[in-house]
């Protein structure tokens, strides 16, 4: 029976193969030779089937210590070749892709930084306030005094001022004939504010108003009681382009509410 550390050759040798003087296959182990100058041909014994010894080391091998000891083999970790300093460490793919995904974040705050920073130094237009009115002049004129507001040329630092004196309401609820106008020749924007006289109460409050329009009719924003209320109609004149307010003047009115 062969051996288990013996292992013959095929019958058909191969081209270039020799054999023993006997014609008997030659024997050996499969693998490379020690790195140590290990002698190619190591000795060892022939065992029956199924048996096996520890192998003991020999004491002429350098590197060989007490029986059972490891075979002398060193671990060596990587080193550079000759004289070539040893090279970085490359970082493995997922940290790669961890700072992609960073550096992506950096430059979308960046840009938005940049982007507000823009918008901050350039500015933008404000917003203007709602505008309420009617194009063109009030209702009831006639085509001569509509064409006498037109030529009428208001001087700069001046404001006229229209609304009627007496304002009827059939109720609380119901709209009354304003009659307030910004007429053609000023300069400025209008709104107005009515109060009461003996409660100081916010009664009626308009949005912008631009010249060359009017507020024919409109509801209280309160909802008053039947009765006669002394109120005071206070006009705001206000920058066209800045809508900041340039002065007012008031005008003494009286509201009716019939029932």
């Amino acid at each position: 029976m062969t051996s288990p550390e013996r292992y013959d050759m095929p019958s058909t040798p191969a081209v270039g193969a020799s054999r023993t003087p006997d014609g008997a296959p030659r024997v050996g182990h499969f693998g490379m030779a020690h790195p140590q100058s290990v002698p190619s041909r190591m000795p060892h014994e022939h065992l029956p089937h199924g048996q096996g010894a520890p192998l003991t080391p020999q004491a002429s091998y350098p590197g060989y210590g007490a029986a059972g000891a490891s075979y002398p083999y060193q671990a060596y970790g990587a080193q550079p070749y000759g004289n070539v300093p040893g090279r970085a460490v490359e970082i493995p793919p997922e940290k790669k892709k961890r700072k992609w995904w960073v550096v992506l974040l950096v430059a979308l705050i960046i840009c938005a930084l940049v982007a507000a920073g823009l918008l901050i130094f350039f500015g933008h237009e404000p917003a203007k306030t709602t505008r309420q009115g009617t194009a063109g002049q009030l209702e009831g004129k006639t085509a001569d005094e509509i064409q006498a507001e037109l030529d009428r040329v208001v001087d700069e630092g001046m404001f006229n001022i229209s609304i009627a004196n007496v304002i009827q309401f059939a109720d609380g609820t119901s709209a009354g004939e304003l009659r307030i106008e910004n007429v053609p020749g000023n300069r400025y924007l209008m709104r107005v504010v009515i109060t009461l006289d003996d409660t100081g109460e916010q009664v009626y409050e308009t949005d912008m108003i631009e010249p060359n329009y009017h507020i024919q009719k409109d509801t209280l924003d309160v909802d008053l009681d039947a009765g006669t209320y002394a109120a005071t109609a206070l006009f705001g004149a206000y920058d066209m382009q800045t809508e900041q307010q340039i002065g007012q003047a008031a005008a003494k009115i009286t509201l009716v509410v019939e029932s």
